[in-house]
């Protein structure tokens, strides 16, 4: 809709085949994607799609967790899936991109452009000023890397996938179609309304953001470090939150340090007499603030740092142990 409203027509994105397990990154679900923007005569282009990691990228590795081996290893897994790949633009012709040079990677081709200062600052901290790190999606990694495709092979996670969202584009081109042909539609008109446009701050010229809501920097110190990082999706009425206080106050009284990132509904609790008992034991307590403009919470009730993704990927990234309670 921003590029329609816009003029638009070309739209290029960062998805690599090595992430080919994130489904935005999946060949499959990637043609989709390409198929959705060409029904509205936009190209959709990945020109770093065959680019190669850094040998240090693996999540698994920079996270210190160790893991049984899959059946096939992350070269190989990628070898497979190139063969499948098609790129193709609006005309349906295919897309013509070379294939890198050995060795060649994003983060250094935007070090010889000058953009960025060094080499493949994936993960590092000014990376995580730029974007929720995504080294953080730990709980799709934990699913998917290890556990379903270990267990049930590649091609089932990928035509599951594929399956999943095939149908979702589907439906949202239908509704799509419908709010630009001018009819009503309340529900998608205030989920565009509410989508934040984002741009990076450290290209100069670029602005922080051009409209509606706005996405900050880490509200959090650079370095943030926290013995216990906890992440609770449900309110102040469900189990799962109320197992998280007690967990952060018997952490708490042991003397260590503890985080709170309350996310979706779990930003209701933020306004909760529990949540401020946790504040009086000083434990650091951030809430997503896209949520709780949603959720339409006062301002003057909330406890805690308005936040957002960006603070999840600090205290995930600082704490010696995290825990997700949804």
């Amino acid at each position: 809709v921003y590029c329609l409203e816009n003029g638009i027509s070309q739209v290029v994105d960062g998805a690599n085949i090595n992430s080919s397990h994130f489904p935005a990154q999946m060949p499959e679900v990637v043609e989709e994607i390409r198929r959705m923007y060409c029904h509205y005569s936009v190209t959709y282009s990945n020109p770093v799609y065959k680019y190669e990691f850094p040998d240090d990228i693996g999540w698994l590795d920079r996270a210190g967790i160790k893991t049984a081996p899959a059946p096939k290893t992350k070269e190989e897994i990628a070898g497979d899936r190139r063969k499948q790949v098609m790129l193709t633009c609006c005309s349906g012709k295919s897309l013509d991109l070379d294939d890198p040079q050995a060795g060649q990677t994003t983060g250094k081709l935007l070090h010889d452009k000058g953009i960025m200062e060094r080499d493949n600052v994936k993960g590092a901290a000014v990376d995580r000023k730029m974007q929720a790190r995504c080294f953080q999606l730990s709980l799709l990694n934990v699913f998917a890397v290890g556990y379903f495709i270990p267990v049930h092979g590649i091609k089932k996670y990928t035509d599951t996938t594929d399956e999943f969202f095939s149908g979702k584009i589907a439906t949202l081109k239908k509704r799509l179609d419908r709010y630009l042909a001018g009819e009503n539609d309340p529900k998608l008109k205030a989920a565009i309304d509410l989508t934040p446009v984002h741009l990076n701050p450290y290209i100069e010229g670029s602005p922080t953001t051009l409209a509606r809501t706005p996405i900050a920097a880490s509200a959090l110190d650079d370095g943030f470090q926290t013995d216990l990082g906890l992440m609770v999706t449900n309110g102040a009425e469900h189990a799962d939150f109320a197992t998280a206080c007690r967990l952060a106050l018997a952490i708490r009284e042991s003397g260590q340090s503890v985080a709170l990132f309350l996310f979706g509904a779990g930003t209701s609790a933020s306004t909760s007499a529990s949540v401020r008992q946790l504040e009086e034991a000083s434990v650091t307590i951030v809430y997503c603030d896209t949520d709780a403009q949603a959720l339409e919470l006062p301002n003057a009730g909330r406890v805690g740092i308005p936040g957002s993704l960006y603070d999840l990927a600090e205290i995930v990234g600082g704490c010696k142990r995290f825990i997700a309670l949804n």
